[in-house]
């Protein structure tokens, strides 16, 4: 047995199960079970490829002869590398465009792996690890399917009939409005492969077209224009609403409701405001995609016609997940910095001083990070008959205090870093503030 590789100290950006190593000898070792794993996937004889010294490149050879069905026997790896920087997969799938190559483009961002398959400048199909990217997924996105539609069809499908085929058999779809979501689905999973800012992508020549369950043709170029759209427009998206799951309330005076009228999709989207329904459910509601109806909402808070609020939290391990984020960002910002102990010590203070706390945060915590084990606070809010409100209410106050004592001492370092940090806690505030659930 030949004994376990030693891990290198420089590397701390990379995933320990993903390192192999080259020993003096060239045999190749990997070290973790996912770099186990995906050398076993590549077992058999594989060739050699000119390559810098900082890559290693091997390739399956060209079975002489043989009928070339696509990109797993091809044996052409034609291109390979990391996403390192926002807008590389941009450059890169235009001159595959531009090229008029066929084959097929994979990115995988570390969660999950994504298949364009091009041809000639077009996206004619895509695949997604993602699922919410299947087409069971886009189905429900557009309103097309409910929740138990959803199930009752994923219990049809078969090994021998897919999702799509046994929702047209059950009647909840026809054939045409399937082909049209699943011509969706393939710009979504471009767009959503587009906007990885990490991980690794490959090409290869060659189309498989068993692996293609819909032939869509759609203008890489076209794609990519309304991608970078999309991208730019989120980032101020962002700003206003932090996600789909945040709830329009109307607010407007009838003069500014008329203003609105010029605007198709936010005339759609303000009909189906009704102070309950997420961004998310009205996109599902009205037939649209998040993307859309979140262009619609911004537009009616930008002309003041309705105001946000945060989703209401079910249940207190949810409501404690929330403001652990916003503590372990205070004591991020605050990690190395000179005010850090008195800020600690003024929190465990003012936990001592409270009447609530000594008992709803006994043996919870803090940790190193700031943060409380959840499953603890619940028990203890049981024992002292505390509701969710009430903890709510209490965290909120208590992650409210750490933000006024930390933000000087983050400030006096960085103003920048800490106007981000209070921003993005405000966030978090708003989303455990019981005022927030009762839309006040």
């Amino acid at each position: 047995m030949r004994p376990r590789p030693s891990y290198p100290d420089a590397l701390p950006a990379t995933r320990l199960d993903t390192v192999a190593t080259v020993g003096e000898g060239g045999e190749l070792t990997p070290f973790g079970e996912h770099a186990q794993r995906e050398l076993k996937a590549h077992a058999g004889l594989m060739v050699w490829t000119p390559c810098p010294p900082h890559v290693l490149v091997l390739r399956r050879p060209s079975q002489p002869g043989a009928e070339r069905r696509g990109p797993a026997d091809s044996g052409n790896a034609w291109l390979t590398g990391e996403v390192t920087r926002p807008g590389v997969l941009w450059e890169i799938l235009s001159m595959l465009a531009q090229s008029r190559r066929v084959g097929e483009f994979v990115v995988d961002d570390g969660t999950d792996r994504r298949h364009l398959f091009l041809e000639l400048g077009h996206l004619v199909g895509a695949a997604s690890s993602a699922a919410a990217e299947r087409i069971g997924g886009t189905l429900f996105r557009y309103g097309l399917l409910a929740a138990d539609q959803a199930a009752q069809v994923a219990r049809a499908a078969t090994a021998g009939k897919r999702f799509g085929e046994a929702a047209v058999e059950l009647g909840f779809v026809d054939r045409a409005t399937l082909r049209q979501m699943m011509d969706k689905q393939s710009e979504e999973i471009f767009y959503s492969a587009m906007a990885a800012t990490g991980g690794s992508f490959y090409f290869v020549e060659g189309l498989d077209e068993t692996r293609i369950d819909h032939r869509a043709a759609l203008p890489v170029q076209s794609l990519l224009l309304e991608g970078v759209r999309r991208l730019d427009e989120m980032d101020h998206f962002r700003l206003l609403i932090p996600s789909s799951q945040y709830v329009p309330l109307r607010i407007g005076l009838p003069q500014q409701l008329r203003e609105v009228r010029s605007d198709e999709g936010a005339v759609k989207v303000l009909a189906a405001v009704d102070g309950v329904s997420s961004i998310a459910e009205i996109a599902r509601r009205i037939g649209t995609n998040e993307f859309e109806a979140s262009r619609a909402v911004c537009e009616l808070i930008r002309r003041k016609v309705v105001v946000l609020r945060p989703p209401r939290l079910e249940g207190l391990i949810d409501i404690v997940a929330v403001w652990n984020r916003a503590l372990r960002l205070i004591h991020e910002a605050l990690e190395g910095l000179a005010g850090a102990p008195d800020v600690r010590e003024n929190l465990a203070s003012f936990a001592r001083g409270g009447d609530a706390y000594p008992a709803l945060l006994h043996d919870a915590g803090p940790t190193e990070d700031g943060s409380f084990d959840a499953a603890v606070v619940r028990e203890n809010a049981e024992s002292q008959e505390l509701s969710d409100e009430k903890v709510a209410e209490l965290l909120y106050e208590y992650a409210s205090f750490a933000m006024f004592v930390a933000e000087p001492a983050i400030r006096g370092v960085s103003r920048p870093d800490a106007t981000r940090v209070a921003r993005k806690v405000g966030e978090y505030l708003k989303q455990i503030d019981p005022a927030n659930w009762r839309g006040g």
